[in-house]
């Protein structure tokens, strides 16, 4: 496989034979999961409705689903929201679902050697350009310093709030990742998933950071801060802007957050959004799931 990650470096790397031949893109597609009742909530239309028309991404967009009746893949007349869903089999509780992360590149086809990685509560809000020039220049940092890829990329969870700390942060966000085929990374995968599915954590950013601390993701690549804002940080919201993704904490369970959240961040936050997002295009039979409650997520 053949990755061409700056101008100036070009890449052989040795891997399964299996896999075809890669584009030169470190990002090949971006991947959402949205599995039981989370599929029927209109906010993973959002999200990929931002992806398209803020984001500007015309590549390929996968939908991980066990509701696969709650996407269309010919969305619109335009095509402008088309996303290509991949059914897979119910999941039984919601660890199950996020061990599913580790493994996304399994369920996607041999073209696609690497993708972005997005929960379905983050919102892009600006062309992805300049963020996936910015991956694109600290992995070939990291090729010439160990040459070799990083094993994953994602945001440092406390830098993606304005005062740069957190109570009760992780060490990774893991709502946006970057992640890709080649071997040297297999086993750091295969680790976050072990760790996540022994139930010794809840959550799939502590698994993360326990497979880090055990050695066995060495070679981590940390996005630049300046991307991500939680909107929860109401003065991150306030005196920051030009984030490229912005995440909607707790948009899956508006009933246990602040009025103020619930009531004026999240409405304004989404009709300021230029060009305006207009998601139903996506919707088949919504709510597909009935009155189901969507599982909660991080």
């Amino acid at each position: 496989m053949e990755w061409n990650i700056s101008s100036e470096i070009d890449i052989s790397l040795q891997t399964n034979k299996s896999y075809v031949k890669s584009s030169s893109r470190l990002v090949d597609a971006i991947v959402f999961i949205a599995m039981g009742a989370m599929a029927a909530d209109p906010m993973v239309d959002f999200s990929i409705a931002s992806v398209r028309k803020l984001g500007k991404w015309k590549g390929e967009i996968y939908v991980v689903t066990d509701s696969p009746n709650c996407f269309s893949p010919s969305s619109s007349a335009e095509g402008d929201l088309r996303v290509t869903v991949i059914s897979v089999p119910p999941a039984k509780n919601i660890i199950e679902i996020k061990a599913l992360k580790p493994i996304i590149l399994e369920y996607l086809p041999e073209h696609v050697a690497g993708v972005l990685y997005m929960d379905v509560d983050i919102l892009v809000t600006r062309p992805l350009q300049l963020f996936l020039g910015d991956l694109q220049h600290a992995a070939a940092l990291m090729w010439r310093r160990h040459r070799e890829l990083p094993d994953f990329g994602a945001f440092l969870d406390a830098k993606g709030h304005y005062v740069g700390f957190c109570s009760g942060c992780e060490k990774w966000h893991t709502g946006v990742v970057w992640m890709h085929r080649d071997a040297s990374n297999s086993f750091c995968m295969s680790q976050w998933r072990h760790i996540l599915l022994s139930g010794k954590y809840s959550t799939d950013q502590q698994s993360l950071d326990e497979a880090e601390r055990l050695g066995r993701c060495p070679q981590s690549l940390s996005f630049p801060s300046r991307h991500l804002l939680f909107a929860k940080d109401y003065i991150g919201m306030l005196l920051t802007s030009g984030q490229t993704f912005i995440h909607l904490t707790a948009a899956g369970r508006l009933a246990d957050t602040d009025w103020f959240y619930r009531g004026v961040i999240m409405p304004r936050l989404r009709g300021a959004l230029q060009p305006p997002l207009h998601p139903n295009a996506l919707h088949v039979t919504k709510p597909c799931l009935g009155s189901k409650s969507p599982p909660e997520h991080s």
